[in-house]
């Protein structure tokens, strides 16, 4: 049976980055939250609630279920809410894992502002605050360089 892989953690993180490498060594699928959000029109320009969520998971469970079938997935996201996190996990497949990238805010900060598109100190500090109200699955230390990060989430799949 194929694994359905999740990577959360806050902005800056590197989940995005980590995704992509895991699916490229894993030969794996890929998919973000926040591509989904925006691809749907799900994106808000207020805060968040969980049914968001909610309609993205419900907008991506048919396609994870049929690439489960074939091949391993990676869905990678903030996960701000344990129960988003949750309906997706009850709702795909009883194979999978789940990892949390973790770093100190600081870190966080320098690396969103590096990108090309900063979402800025506040919305840093916000998402980081959600992201750290519940712990969940295998905690990461998104401190290590990348390849040190994909090569921890294969020994522990």
């Amino acid at each position: 049976m194929k694994k359905l892989i999740v990577i959360r953690g806050p902005l800056g993180i590197g989940k995005t980055t980590i995704a992509k490498k895991l699916a490229s060594d894993l030969k794996a699928e890929c998919v973000s939250i926040d591509e989904i959000l925006k691809d749907y029109g799900l994106e808000k320009d207020r805060d968040y609630v969980a049914e968001d969520f909610i309609k993205a998971n419900e907008i991506i469970i048919p396609k994870l279920k049929t690439i489960l079938k074939k091949n391993n997935i990676i869905v990678e996201g903030n996960f701000y809410f344990q129960e988003v996190l949750e309906h997706l996990l009850k709702n795909t497949t009883g194979n999978h894992r789940v990892f949390t990238l973790k770093a100190p805010l600081e870190i966080c900060l320098a690396r969103d502002k590096q990108r090309e598109k900063s979402l800025g100190p506040l919305a840093t500090e916000a998402i980081y605050s959600l992201v750290n109200r519940f712990d969940y699955g295998i905690p990461i230390d998104g401190r290590n360089r990348i390849g040190k990060i994909v090569e921890e989430i294969i020994n522990n799949l």
